[in-house]
């Protein structure tokens, strides 16, 4: 054998290795988990903003088609051209508000054929622990509020609705217990890093006392963080975390509200994490799940 072949078998054989080096080498971190998740996440899109039509839009094009949808239905617009309006603050001052465009009935319409849900949320968005259940006006509001959208959301949409999140996630105790009557899934508190797993397969009273992980433009980075762990410890428990959202807009985000690049970021760490279209879910998909393995036993 020649010395130039030998030193061009020499080189082609360092240059291999030092691919392989480099291959082995490589932070796999980011990449998405092979193993299926043994837990189940459901985005939870409260109040009707008009915008949560583009993270729709958006959660669609990352492959993701479920989400509920927790709709006051009061803000229900009739078309595009005649939107309602959420009179809501604009800022931290609760004194400064503005109008906010709602969703319609056809966009409505076109997210659940999509693949979302539209649950409960009240009539009109009032705070509904400031109602007295002993008073007789204040109770048929209250009833009103928790009952109406059964029967709006089922004869617009076609489905039962399932769950339903109290407006500012606020209920006394006796509405509380009333509202149980009436829906089997009741988020009723903002849910801590510690608590974020709502095991409501293996325990079916969590199923009327679940926590959201509420996600905002205010600290997003360091709740990407906690979720990051919550979900690691979502990839090997029986359990479905909430993951709660407001408005989605990048000319305005108030401090509860997120940018679609940061609704971009949630998605990647789902997909990071190995949850795909199967297990991100919504309530009436929830519904089934808890059902059909109570059927199996």
């Amino acid at each position: 054998m020649s010395m130039d072949r030998v030193v061009r078998l020499a080189l082609a054989t360092a240059l291999g290795l030092l691919v392989f080096l480099a291959l082995i080498s490589i932070n796999y971190s980011s990449k998405p988990s092979a193993k299926k998740p043994a837990g189940y996440v459901i985005l939870e899109f409260d109040d009707g903003y008009a915008e949560i039509y583009d993270a729709f839009k958006i959660m669609q094009k990352h492959g993701y088609t479920h989400a509920s949808l927790m709709m006051p239905t009061a803000f229900i617009s009739p078309s595009t051209t005649h939107r309602q309006y959420f009179y809501d603050m604009c800022g931290d001052d609760p004194w400064v508000c503005d109008y906010f465009e709602t969703l319609s009935y056809a966009e409505i319409r076109q997210m659940v054929d999509g693949g979302w849900d539209v649950q409960a949320h009240g009539v009109s968005h009032i705070p509904l622990s400031t109602l007295d259940l002993k008073d007789s006006t204040d109770y048929r509001s209250f009833m009103r509020e928790i009952l109406t959208p059964k029967r709006v959301l089922k004869e617009w949409f076609g489905q039962e609705p399932v769950a339903f999140t109290p407006p500012h996630l606020g209920l006394t105790d006796e509405q509380w217990k009333i509202v149980c009557q009436h829906y089997e899934f009741v988020v009723r508190r903002v849910a801590e890093e510690e608590d974020a797993l709502n095991y409501v397969f293996d325990n079916p009273d969590e199923r009327q006392n679940m926590r959201a992980f509420h996600v905002f433009y205010q600290g997003f980075d360091e709740q990407m963080e906690a979720l990051d762990r919550i979900l690691t410890k979502l990839e090997t428990e029986k359990a479905v975390v909430i993951i709660l959202i407001h408005r989605v807009s990048d000319q305005d985000a108030r401090g509860w509200d997120i940018t679609t690049q940061e609704l971009k970021e949630l998605l990647s760490l789902l997909e990071k994490h190995g949850f795909t279209d199967e297990n991100v879910i919504n309530y009436s998909i929830l519904h089934q799940l808890v059902h059909s393995e109570e059927w199996s036993t």
